[in-house]
């Protein structure tokens, strides 16, 4: 039993280190500029009372990014953060970015501007896009 727990752990983290691997920050960093920067600027801090911050965000510095993911895919509106409710809307991405772009621009914010959460998998964006579709 311990022996199936040890391998399970090894393998998890061969997985991690593959994708952590194949992650190209260049490839996310055009992604987020091409679809997020005009309203969470390139510098991650969005604009005050518009559009949130990503620099620093709770979302994207959790270990589990399915928040994250699920705010990419379905976007969201009225959200609040650190107390200030940002009306804008934030419209939805999956229904013209792949699970590996979407996760290319997560890990690209998860990354930057001083962030430092663990890396997100497209095994996780399409789990949270099938649970999307239900």
């Amino acid at each position: 039993m311990l022996l199936l727990a040890a391998l399970a752990l090894i393998a998890g983290a061969m997985l991690s280190a593959a994708h952590a691997a194949s992650f190209d920050a260049a490839d996310g960093a055009k992604l987020f500029a091409a679809h997020c920067a005009v309203c969470h600027q390139a510098s991650g801090e969005g604009i005050p009372g518009v559009f949130p911050p990503l620099k620093g965000s709770g979302v994207v510095l959790a270990s589990d990014p399915t928040q994250q993911i699920r705010v990419l895919l379905a976007g969201i509106q009225g959200a609040t953060v650190a107390g200030t409710v940002y009306s804008s809307p934030m419209p939805p991405f999956g229904i013209t970015l792949s699970d590996r772009e979407v996760v290319d621009i997560i890990d690209y914010e998860r990354t930057s501007w001083g962030n430092h959460a663990p890396l997100a998998t497209a095994r996780e964006v399409a789990a949270v896009r099938a649970k999307l579709r239900h």
